[in-house]
């Protein structure tokens, strides 16, 4: 199991690498949910939707503050607003 402190500590300790969109798509993930267990989360959904836009984004290779931009509090904290479901949220879906 990798944790968010982890990951951080990989980018700190190597500022110039370049980092593939699965391993960034952990790094987010990890961000998101404080962890992530290789290989176990990588069947997810969220895992995939993550690796596809990263992929779609940056391409193969981002930069360490690529990873950092997209791991920020601020937009992983967007990202987990967005998976709530509410009543509002519901309604509108049961209508389509």
């Amino acid at each position: 199991m990798r944790t968010q402190k982890h990951y951080e500590d990989m980018l700190s300790k190597n500022p110039n690498a370049s980092i593939g969109f699965t391993l960034a798509a952990d790094m987010v993930y990890a961000a998101r949910h404080g962890s992530i267990k290789r290989g176990d989360d990588h069947g997810g959904d969220e895992w995939k939707n993550i690796a596809r836009m990263l992929k779609q984004k940056y391409g193969e290779r981002l930069t360490g503050d690529q990873v950092r931009h997209e791991t920020a509090p601020l937009k992983t904290a967007a990202a987990a607003l967005g998976r709530i479901k509410s009543e509002r949220k519901n309604r509108r879906r049961r209508k389509k």
